[in-house]
């Protein structure tokens, strides 16, 4: 189990204001996080330092002072080598196998708690070039500047109930393009109707499995969606839309009954899919909502482009 790097620190601290400051200020770095119980420094070595207040729910067992968190490559067997050794593990390990980001924390024949790191984004990792390259989450402070949607304006249920309106939107919109028309791509690279209303689909189904995950467990590593793999492994243009449509709707019907089982105090609990990218399930329910807008005048513009002779 060798160790590449000491490439994490975490801290629970009651001056978590003062801490923060005192990175920006002296260490001259600016947080990718930053809320009232956690906030997130990404060094230019790649090395990440999270700070945390005693009102933070998932890392209560740092009673120790700071955790340092050492990188390794294989996040499973390092855990399987700690427990063999009779070390003692806290709480379940961690491990989002698309990202290859995960952790483990531990304590030490010393007394202290220390974390097992693996991040194949870390300069340090062997397999840094084989990282997936998938775009950034939108904030959780988001303000669109296409639709002008500004996330911290839209409470959870204004969010469900625009979502639980989607399906029949967007079968009357595409239920009017012509059969030819549904499986056109208007270019390459651009996906048909029937692609869209497939991808639509799966956003609430994803969304509904990480919010469930969010509300139940303690910080969970999601999946990513790997939207183009979906539409070519699982053959969205392929689909019948009328069996599409209804899928959409026991998805939404599905993802409604999720958003109304979080709690009031469950909103600000969190999950993460990339390094930095800490989200909380109010902001999984805004994501939803911003998605199907946008999708529908995906579906709505690609319905009209079809639609479009190619110019002679």
């Amino acid at each position: 189990m060798p160790a590449k790097a000491v490439a994490w620190l975490g801290s629970m601290t009651e001056h978590l204001g003062a801490m923060s400051s005192f990175y920006r200020n002296l260490f001259g770095v600016e947080p990718t996080v930053d809320t009232d119980d956690f906030v997130v420094f990404h060094l230019p070595s790649g090395d990440t330092v999270e700070l945390f207040s005693p009102a933070e729910p998932d890392h209560r067992h740092f009673t120790t002072g700071p955790v340092a968190g050492f990188l390794v490559d294989e996040l499973a067997a390092a855990t399987e080598s700690l427990r063999a050794a009779g070390i003692e593990l806290l709480g379940t390990p961690c491990l989002n196998e698309a990202s290859g980001v995960g952790w483990a924390h531990f304590r030490a024949p010393d007394g202290n708690v220390y974390e097992l790191t693996q991040n194949s984004w870390h300069p340090a990792h062997q397999v840094a070039s084989s990282r997936p390259e998938l775009p950034p989450l939108a904030g959780e402070d988001h303000v669109c500047t296409s639709c002008g949607i500004a996330y911290a304006s839209i409470s959870p249920a204004d969010a469900a109930g625009s979502i639980g309106g989607q399906p029949d939107d967007v079968r009357q919109m595409a239920s009017a393009v012509a059969e030819p028309l549904l499986r056109r791509r208007p270019d390459p690279e651009t996906w048909s109707v029937l692609e869209y209303v497939c991808h639509l689909r799966d956003v609430y189904a994803t969304s509904t499995i990480r919010l469930y995950r969010t509300r139940t467990e303690d910080h969970p590593a999601v999946e990513p969606m790997l939207n183009d793999l979906r539409a070519a492994r699982f053959g969205y243009n392929r689909r019948y839309l009328a069996s599409v449509l209804d899928e959409l709707a026991d998805v939404v019907e599905g993802l409604g009954q999720e958003i109304a089982r979080v709690r009031a105090d469950d909103w600000d609990r969190r999950c993460t899919r990339l390094p930095g990218e800490y989200r909380t399930a109010r902001w999984l329910v805004r994501q939803a909502m911003h998605e199907g807008i946008h999708h529908l005048r995906d579906i709505e513009e690609v319905a009209r482009r079809a639609a479009t002779p190619p110019a002679s």
